[in-house]
Formats: C-alpha cells, structure tokens, sequence
C-alpha cells in the first residue's frame, strides 16, 4: 500500500472517530478519543518493526498534538466548565495547521526535489511542546478553579497523566537532542521508551473507564430507600450511599465552603439544583452528604445555616429596630412563620425571647 495512503488513512480514521464520539457523555467522549488517538498512532509508529517500512517512520504525525487538548478538555469539565464548540476549534487548530502542512510540505507528499519543512523530528519538537503546555496550563488554572469537591477519580487520573505527559515531553527532548548532535548515541531506544509511556496513559484512561463503568453498574436504584446504621440519636430514614467516606467528606467541604464564601443560603430560591450549579456536584450526590453524611434533609440543613446568621445579627449593634419579620425574609425565608418555627428549634427560644436575652443590660 502507498505510504502516503496510510498517513492520510490513519489521520483521518482517528479524526472520524472523534466526530462521531462527540455524541458520548462529557467527559467520557474525551477519554475515548485519547483511546482512539492512541491506539492509531500506536499502529501507525508500530510500521517500524514491519520489514519493507522503514523510511515510513521517519514520517511524523500530528496526531500527538491532540493528548494535550484533549486532557485540557477533561479538566475542564472536571470543573463544570465544558470548553465550547469554539474553543475546542482552538485548541485544535495546531493539529489542524499542521496536518495541512504535512501534506503540503511534508517527507511524503513535498514534490520531488523541494525542501522538507516539516520532518519527523520537528513533529517531536511539537509534540514536545504541546506536551510541557497543556499540564502547566492545567496546573496555573487550577489557583482559580480548583477541582477539590469535583469527581475525585477522575481528578487522580487528570494528575496521573500530567506526570505521564512530562516525562513523554522529557524522553522526547533527550530524543531530539541525541538527534541533533552527530555521533551521539545514549545507547537507549528513545521511540520504545516514549511508547511505554504513552501505554501506561492508555492504560490509566482504560483502567478509570472500567471502574466508572462498573460503579454506575452497582449504583442502586434512584428512590430505593435501604436501611443503614446511624446513631441512635439521629437515626432516622436514609439512603445507602454507594459514595465513599473520602469524597462524601470532600463534597461535605466543598459545601460548607461554597455556603460560607458565597452566603448562598440568603437566596430565598435556594434549590438543590442551584446549590448543584454553585458547587459542581451532581445533585445525586448533595442528597448522599445532606441524607448520610450530615444527616439531615436539604431544608434542615439551609435553615440552620440561616438561624446562625440570624443569632449572629440579632447581637450586632445597630439592628435593635429591626423587625423579626425583616430579619425573616433577610435570612432567605419565605415566611415569619417558617422562621419562628426553624429557630425555636434551633435555638430552643422565639427570636423575641432571644433577642430580649441578647439586649444589653442598662447600667
């Protein structure tokens, strides 16, 4: 088979395939296009050990510009920040370029006698870069968005492949420096070592893939009520949580940190889904950490938020003529009833028997 044919084969196999996993589920589409990009570039650079291929690996592919966007993407939706149509055009762009200019310029398709622009080690030296700036553009972004709270697996598999990728970017660049420099030979197969770790990236990807999928398997039925131990003084109804302690406690965090930075409990139209939104949990999830972990349902749990900015103005100064009714509605009630009746609860007083205890005395 032409060779210039197999190029554009596996370019565009790979490409289609990502088009048509674009209708997979974020950011489940974006794993299996790093499996479809590896497993064609996997077959494409494994010509070498074919006889009668040997000038064909000297060929390079663009395809490696596609890892970093593509764990860029991953992140990001580890972050509830779905990058948009147009920005992944953008992040695409330089495989896009690149692939356009391979078959301009390039070692196989440069018409007979012209220069080749684009040769093997220049596509390692972009390769190269693209695999230093994307995990350093993950890491400055993550002082903004954090992913602590997110889905913790994938947050490990995101760091595991950041790390992959650096020491791809590194054996790369010892490969071209071996290159560049006549009679020098480090004694070590730099295409088998760079290989290697790309396979162990696959293999994270796949192993991550394979325990979600078995998770969502084992997951109960929504609605389900099942029995589990709780204290004695709190036992009540809940839902078994198929969460483990390590992420029902980082999500508890995530919550109380969210309500406390941002006062959303003030907001009369808190919902489950607009505490969902602001945290980025899914709303399954806050029902496991307001049922199991804390115990208590959505509403219970807001109130008490609301009661404790309450007690916290009633003994500021300043707020002596403030009416309960106010002050009701200010905490995110809906009612002075629903109010009286959360914080004599809470409080074990009215608020005008708490209020009158946190009077000053006159002198």
């Amino acid at each position: 088979m032409n060779m210039a044919l197999i190029w554009i084969l596996h370019i565009a196999l790979a490409t289609l395939a990502c088009v048509l996993l674009m209708r997979k589920p974020q950011p489940a589409r974006y794993l299996y296009m790093m499996l479809v990009i590896g497993f064609s570039h996997t077959l494409y650079r494994a010509t070498e050990f074919l006889p009668g291929f040997p000038e064909f690996t000297e060929t390079g592919t663009p395809l490696s510009l596609l890892y970093g966007p593509l764990l860029y993407f991953v992140y990001r939706e580890n972050t509830r920040r779905p990058a948009r149509a147009t920005e992944i055009l953008l992040h695409c762009l330089p495989f896009i370029v690149t692939t356009a200019l391979y078959m301009i310029w390039g070692e196989l398709f440069r018409p007979a006698g012209s220069p080749v622009l684009l040769s093997y080690h220049m596509s390692c030296l972009l390769a190269l870069a693209s695999f230093l700036a994307y995990p350093l553009c993950i890491e400055l972004e993550k002082r903004r968005y954090p992913v602590k709270g997110r889905d913790l697996s994938l947050t490990s598999l995101k760091e595991q492949l950041e790390v992959v990728f650096v020491l791809s970017a590194l054996l790369l660049g010892f490969f071209i420096f071996e290159a560049s420099v006549p009679g020098l030979d480090f004694g070590v197969n730099m295409h088998v070592l760079i290989f290697v770790m790309l396979s162990v990236a696959f293999m994270l990807v796949m192993r991550y893939m394979y325990l979600h999928s078995r998770k969502t398997r084992m997951r109960p039925a929504s609605g389900a009520p099942v029995p589990v131990y709780v204290p004695a003084e709190e036992r009540k109804s809940v839902r078994r949580s198929y969460l483990s302690d390590a992420q029902l406690n980082a999500y508890t965090q995530t919550v109380h940190e969210v309500l406390r930075e941002t006062r959303l409990f003030l907001n009369p139209n808190l919902s489950l889904e607009l505490l969902s939104r602001s945290t980025g949990i899914a709303q399954h999830h806050l029902s496991q950490v307001f049922n199991v972990h804390e115990c208590k349902n959505f509403y219970r749990f807001v109130a008490e938020y609301r009661i404790a900015y309450a007690e916290e103005r009633m003994k500021a100064d300043g707020t002596e003529e403030l009416t309960i009714e106010s002050l009701a509605y200010e905490c995110g009630f809906n009612s002075k009833t629903s109010f009286n009746q959360y914080f004599k609860a809470q409080t074990g007083f009215t608020p005008s028997e708490y209020r009158e205890r946190c009077a000053p005395v006159p002198v």
